[in-house]
């Protein structure tokens, strides 16, 4: 499996900026161990406001290039979004600009995490002092949160497989504090 660098991430970055993007953007590589990246407008830096983007270094280095390039097309979509409308979501307008960046105009990552991240997820919640475990009843997928959740929450990827991807209060979490 081919791996992405982050001088191949920025590359490709900069090529995307130039043909798509109007505005002033940044790559940042975060330390996020849950998303794979992230999109930030008119972020507050000490140079003034600045849109960026984030990938993360862990998924970098232990996600398939293919799936690391599609995060980035994905994010590029959220930027050119917010550029043309001011806002960005992942609606009707979001997945047009998937069509035009070439992402999979799909929400979530569908491929595995790697055992090394899975691991260091592991870590960081063995630290926390109050753990929630939110159980599907359908899928029985397991969702650790270091806070109670305000809302109720259904498991997306039930709601998307038996209910054409729309809210069911037959797919709520079963929430239990384990600590």
């Amino acid at each position: 499996m081919k791996i992405m660098t982050q001088e191949e991430a920025q590359r490709l970055f900069d090529g995307l900026v130039r043909k798509h993007l109007k505005e002033h953007w940044i790559l940042r590589f975060t330390n996020s161990a849950r998303s794979l990246g992230i999109t930030e407008y008119k972020h507050r830096l000490q140079t003034g406001r600045v849109n960026r983007i984030g990938l993360s270094k862990h998924y970098l280095a232990h996600t398939s290039y293919i799936d690391m390039l599609d995060v980035i097309k994905h994010e590029f979509a959220h930027a050119i979004e917010f550029e043309r409308h001011n806002t960005s979501s992942h609606g009707w307008r979001w997945k047009q600009m998937c069509r035009i960046t070439g992402a999979d105009p799909s929400r979530l990552y569908q491929g595995e995490t790697p055992t090394a991240i899975k691991q260091m997820n592991r870590e960081r919640r063995t630290n926390a002092k109050i753990i929630y475990e939110l159980t599907c009843p359908k899928c029985g997928r397991v969702v650790i949160k270091n806070r109670k959740p305000n809302a109720t929450l259904a498991c997306g990827s039930c709601c998307k497989k038996y209910n054409h991807n729309r809210h069911s209060k037959d797919y709520l979490f079963k929430v239990e504090r384990i600590r």
